[in-house]
């Protein structure tokens, strides 16, 4: 095994076994699992197919893994219209298992884009990602973590303002075709 290799894989952390466990403990692999939700329903209805207990399962067996190789999880999540309620339950698993936390941004399809959605709105999820608290159960990537909150704090943020101004300046029957063609 070449150890200097780095190895970067993304997953959606269904498939699991005992050699890639055994790889994952010895060479340079970084791996991402994507994880949108943890309510299983939701979880299940973004990802078909899927098994959130399943899928659960394995991302701890992951990390057990690559911490035995002092490497760090990371957890790739899309926030969409359909699941910023999870965000902060997605930060505090996160923090739980030392995990670094990556938001994606999801353009398409645009009913799931957050740029998609009205200021109001994205006003309160902006309020509920600023308000909640987030302990750092001594995760190491705690403040890494943070600093990408924020990031989608402030991508909201944009959306927001944009909107406002459209929703100000733009008939509201003209409105949903201006948004969607951005």
């Amino acid at each position: 095994y070449n150890r200097k290799c780095e190895i970067y894989i993304q997953t959606n952390g269904t498939i699991i076994n005992s050699r890639i466990i055994d790889l994952i403990s010895k060479l340079n692999i970084h791996l991402g699992i994507s994880l949108d939700a943890l309510s299983p329903a939701l979880f299940e209805s973004i990802r078909k197919n899927a098994d959130f207990d399943l899928v659960k399962q394995n991302i701890e067996a992951y990390n057990a893994a690559l911490r035995s190789n002092n490497k760090y999880l990371q957890i790739s999540a899309c926030p969409m219209t359909v699941n910023m309620n999870e965000v902060p339950s997605l930060m505090d698993y996160c923090n739980r298992l030392h995990a670094q936390l990556f938001f994606n941004t999801v353009n398409f399809p645009k009913k799931f884009s957050l740029s998609q959605l009205g200021s109001d709105l994205l006003n309160s999820y902006i309020k509920l990602l600023k308000s909640s608290r987030y302990p750092s159960f001594d995760n190491p990537n705690f403040e890494n973590n943070k600093i990408k909150l924020d990031g989608l704090v402030q991508m909201m943020q944009y959306y927001s303002d944009r909107n406002k101004t459209l929703e100000n300046t733009i008939p509201a029957e003209k409105l949903s075709t201006v948004i969607s063609g951005i």
